[in-house]
């Protein structure tokens, strides 16, 4: 028996030794919560705070947010490059906090320490994390598709200068924090980037123009397009009466419930991100737009309503309209090349409908 009590000793020992191992974790607290720390910076897609997270590398201006982490239910402030950030305090949790980072938020892109700071009751954790320069924003929206000589009203910020497809832009009147009007270059061939160079850096390029014309006065030289078709009501391709743009466009006087089909040279829109076009009917209209690929272009089965995306149309006013493109096809099928732009219209009366300017960018 006395054998036998060292060993029931050392056993005890041992288990005492693994208990208080097991209890002192680095990345827990004295009451079982992990320590101050975050995880991931995520873009929501949430209503209510209700919805998806998706981890993100770099954040925007204006957008929600999500700090995903730990520590965090005694948050008392947020701020990012020392400018505080408001969040709703009653939807705070141990595990993380939403967020909006407004548009006062100062970053710099030649700084390397841009950070978020996160004050809470168990200290405060500095998180290295880069904001992007903000996209610009053309605000006379009618000029997205510009002519040589127009004046673009550019949204941006603190913004020094304006390239147009890489040719300097003049300046029209003095750039505000927030703007800047500069006259598109006559040598601008109807699509190319713009970019603003900033107190900030240079911006990412914003499209102008359509990459791929389907329409715009006439159809790449024709007065008609490739082919047509409509379940009531009739077209004129080459009317002179309402244009957004140049001299033509194509007015659609349409009975209730019609469908109208405009057919063009086939493209593989796999490149390209929006279908553009601009539509200024007489009356409050709906219209479901869609694009067919080469397959199943029989016009009785096809009829656009399967991807198709509803718009709802201001009346009286051009309505320039930019629809994703993954919105109206499935960009991972083999094939991508469409042939045929749909418009239906989903209400019961008549009207007259123009449009203009028809292409993908």
């Amino acid at each position: 028996m006395k054998k036998i009590e060292p060993i029931i000793r050392l056993f005890t020992v041992l288990l005492a030794v693994l208990f208080v191992f097991s209890s002192c974790d680095n990345n827990d607290d004295s009451d079982g919560k992990k320590g101050l720390a975050v995880e991931s910076i995520n873009k929501t897609n949430v209503e209510n705070y209700v919805g998806t997270l998706e981890p993100v590398e770099i954040a925007y201006l204006e957008n929600m947010y999500y700090i995903k982490g730990s520590g965090l239910s005694t948050l008392t402030k947020v701020t990012y490059n020392d400018v505080e950030i408001s969040f709703n305090a009653t939807m705070v949790t141990d595990g993380g906090v939403f967020l909006t980072i407004p548009s006062t938020v100062l970053y710099n892109n030649k700084v390397i320490n841009n950070s978020f700071k996160l004050y809470t009751g168990l200290g405060t954790l500095v998180y290295k994390f880069p904001i992007a320069n903000p996209d610009p924003q053309i605000l006379n929206a009618e000029k997205a598709v510009p002519d040589a000589g127009d004046i673009l009203t550019i949204k941006a910020y603190k913004p020094i200068s304006v390239k147009i497809s890489g040719v300097q832009a003049e300046i029209v009147g003095i750039p505000t924090s927030t703007q800047i009007q500069v006259k598109v270059p006559q040598s601008f061939q109807g699509s190319g980037d713009l970019i603003v160079l900033s107190d900030y850096g240079l911006s990412n390029p914003l499209s102008l123009g359509i990459d791929y014309l389907i329409y715009a006065d006439d159809f790449s030289g024709s007065a008609t397009p490739v082919g047509s078709g409509h379940w009531g009501g009739s077209e004129d391709f080459a009317s002179t009466e309402i244009v957004s743009r140049g001299t033509h466009s194509i007015k659609r006087e349409t009975g209730g419930w019609s469908l109208a089909w405009i057919d063009y040279t086939p493209v593989d829109v796999k490149g390209y991100i929006y279908l553009k076009i601009s539509v200024r009917p007489d009356v409050v209209r709906n219209l479901r737009f869609s694009i067919n690929s080469e397959e199943g272009l029989d016009e009785n089965t096809a009829s656009g309503d399967k991807h198709g995306i509803e718009v709802q149309l201001e009346p009286g006013k051009w309505n320039h309209i930019s629809i994703p493109v993954k919105d109206l096809i499935d960009l991972d099928k083999p094939n991508t090349t469409v042939k045929r732009l749909y418009i239906r219209d989903l209400n019961g009366s008549a009207a007259n409908i123009f449009l203009d300017d028809i292409g993908f960018i």
